[in-house]
């Protein structure tokens, strides 16, 4: 069945070692056998081979003579870079003529390059694609080839623009450097052979500084989330919620998941403030889990929509490799449905990808053609069909000749944290952040690496934070299972700050909160910044706002008129939360509504062009229901002024309304106007805030 994966095989593998230093200047590994336990992973048995560490030698015992096999590590080098891949061979049994010899650059057993010797002087080189051979240079007799159980010493370097070959110390053979298929690296034993090795070694200098972030030692220490999300199996993927009260994960290897073990769920936590703690993990259940790799990609900030990998048919079964959107409603998740992506395609079992704050831009980690390397960051756009634009790569600063995994884009809409082994780091992935320098998502700051308070020696991925930025949550394998951890951010790991603003649509009349879509722009502007929509049951939405803008917010639903709020983050300097209410009102006769987001110059009935789209709002109103009337009222706080100079500076105003409104198509008879000064307040205070509140447009639907 050929479905997406994640990318979470390497994460287990606990004790591979690697000779990054703290300053990750050279990538590979070396082996010289004396040590069992950094080497464990060239020690296996099967029926036909058998492999041990002795005395500082691996010996490797293949006794089927048709068959062949192939026993590999790990480790991240740069095909188009100088590196070296050097071993010994001692044939200690079998035929002289069987083949043995290195496998690198592998993918898996059928996408590798191989160069191999025999113990009767010949040697050859070849490549397997897709489990076809490829033969690049057939067998050829050789002075360099030792034979008769003699130690032969080969070495694979890349040196300018060629693979070299040398055996014994001597170029044996030359040819033209090629891509990777992965970054496998082992042996190779064909027939019934008895080998002997001494040492396995694989160098590349790191050419790049390491580019840590300001204060990488700042981290607090990982705080483990407890046996109410960690469990004896592997959990994995967190996403945290923007409010960071709710943790989506994904869990594999464990019994209770819907197919059992052998399958990945989704599951998620929610946070308890009175207990200060997190509550016991659920199986976010069916339609989402099924028979099948379930996994989460990405939430978005109102909780109430989710991307989930896989396709599924109508019935909640898999259907395709790729990538599904699932909507809350008040009987639960939606059953996914595809989301279309012009031209999509894969070539990596692996898959990632992250939507952006505003849900119109997603992140996808793909192998294309163009793919710098293995998998890179993609970018794709939300198009007015609600199809996705053709993916397209993001670019050499952030892609790399490795993989680019977990990508996770902050609230700020700005800051990207991701996984990758192509930058600089101190293992064999590492998290990086880098910010977004314009709004074509392919041109990004230098990535910058977290530090050794995060990274490891080991893979280190999967990094998600909450809109404030001040915690963010990850995985480690530190007890020996995946688990998911917390810890605090500095300063200087943080992304831009945000507001986050929470509350309740509402129905004006009633006071019931109501299910809408809600959309936020720059206020004076009609292009949509970003969109939400409130809980189908509670009436409760979730957004955050860069700062550096005014903003308009509004809510929509058909029958209901929307009104405008605006909030002002133009000099927003630290993380805020905001709680704002918006209200739907219903459209009927008598009814009086609120003209929010209108401005006027200061003491004059001149309209500000930031009012426009409010008022345009109006206009769509009446052309939709031609048979619509209605009235303009105007009203001023108390004032220091006589009530017949704030009865005509409030008629003044009505009417410069009623005149940009029969401008944009409104025959004049269906719109009355009226100043009533300040003979009609809202509020009786006379604070500045209660001023400012009688201080109002509204409209009043007449017929």
């Amino acid at each position: 069945m050929n479905k997406n994966y994640l990318l979470i095989f390497l994460i287990f593998n606990s004790t591979l070692s690697f000779i990054f230093s703290q300053k990750a200047k050279d990538y590979g590994f070396d082996y010289n056998f004396d040590d069992k336990k950094i080497a464990h992973n060239f020690v296996y048995n099967d029926k036909t081979f058998k492999s041990k560490i002795e005395n500082g030698n691996l010996f490797l015992s293949h006794t089927n003579q048709k068959e062949s096999y192939y026993i590999f590590e790990i480790t991240y080098l740069n095909w188009k870079e100088d590196f070296t891949i050097a071993t010994s061979f001692k044939l200690l049994r079998g035929k002289n003529d069987n083949g043995f010899g290195v496998c690198f650059g592998a993918k898996n057993i059928d996408n590798n390059f191989l160069f191999k010797i025999s113990d009767n002087g010949f040697y050859c080189f070849l490549k397997n694609v897709k489990g076809k051979s490829t033969i690049i240079k057939d067998w050829v007799e050789s002075p360099n080839v030792k034979t008769n159980g003699q130690v032969n010493f080969v070495e694979i370097k890349k040196e300018g623009a060629d693979f070299n070959f040398y055996i014994n110390k001597k170029l044996t053979y030359t040819h033209k450097s090629e891509a990777f298929y992965g970054f496998n690296f082992g042996y190779f034993v064909n027939g019934d052979n008895d080998l002997q090795s001494d040492f396995f070694t694989v160098h590349q200098k790191q050419t790049k500084e390491l580019n840590l972030i300001a204060t990488p030692n700042n981290f607090s220490e990982r705080k483990n989330l407890g046996k109410n999300i960690n469990t004896y199996g592997n959990e994995i993927t967190p996403i945290i919620s923007a409010d960071e009260k709710t943790l989506f994960f994904t869990r594999a290897d464990f019994n209770g998941n819907t197919g059992g073990k052998d399958d990945n769920d989704i599951w998620y936590s929610q946070f308890s403030v009175k207990d200060s703690s997190w509550g016991p993990a659920k199986n976010i259940g069916k339609p989402l889990n099924n028979v099948s790799n379930n996994f989460i990609q990405s939430v978005s900030h109102d909780n109430n929509t989710l991307i989930v990998g896989n396709k599924y048919t109508s019935y909640g079964e898999f259907k395709a490799a790729g990538f599904s959107i699932s909507h809350k409603s008040k009987t639960g998740w939606s059953v996914p449905k595809d989301m279309n992506i012009k031209n999509y395609y894969n070539d990596n079992q692996y898959t990632e990808t992250c939507m952006s704050p505003n849900g119109h831009v997603m992140l996808l980690a793909l192998q294309r053609d163009q793919t710098e390397g293995f998998k890179d960051f993609y970018v794709s756009f939300l198009q007015a069909d609600s199809s996705w634009s053709e993916p397209k790569n993001i670019g050499k600063i952030i892609n790399t000749f490795s993989d680019e995994t977990s990508p996770f884009i902050a609230a700020d809409g700005v800051t990207l944290y991701f996984s990758s082994a192509g930058h600089p780091g101190f293992g064999s992935n590492d998290i990086f952040m880098s910010k977004r320098l314009d709004d074509t998502w392919l041109n990004w700051s230098t990535p910058k690496n977290l530090g050794p308070k995060i990274n490891t020696e080991l893979w280190d991925a999967y990094y998600t934070i909450p809109a404030s930025g001040k915690n963010a949550y990850i995985v480690s394998n530190i007890g020996g299972n995946a688990d998911i951890y917390m810890l605090k951010q500095p300063e200087s790991a943080k992304p831009n700050p945000v507001i986050l603003i929470t509350g309740t649509v509402l129905n004006s009349q009633t006071k019931e909160p109501m299910t809408a879509s809600i959309q936020y722009s720059e206020l004076g502007s009609e292009k949509i910044l970003g969109h939400s929509s409130s809980d189908p049951v509670t009436g409760k939405f979730t957004i955050f706002l860069p700062k550096g803008k005014k903003y308009s917010i509004v809510a929509f639903k058909d029958g209901f008129y929307s009104v405008h709020e605006n909030t002002d983050v133009v000099t927003l300097t630290n993380y805020k939360e905001h709680n704002l209410d918006l209200y739907l009102t219903p459209i009927k006769k008598g009814q009086a509504i609120i003209i929010n987001n209108l401005f006027f110059h200061s003491s004059s009935a001149e309209i500000l062009p930031e009012s426009y789209p409010e008022l345009d709002k109006i206009a769509a109103v009446l052309k939709n229901n031609p048979k619509m009337k209605i009235q303009i009222n105007g009203h001023t706080s108390k004032n220091n002024s006589d009530a017949k100079w704030n009865y005509e500076f409030s008629d003044s105003r009505v009417l410069a309304v009623k005149r940009y409104i029969v401008s944009k198509g409104i025959d004049e008879g269906r719109i009355t106007h009226k100043g009533y000064g300040f003979d009609k307040p809202i509020y009786k205070e006379l604070d500045e805030f209660h001023l400012a509140k009688n201080r109002r447009v509204e409209f009043v639907i007449t017929e």
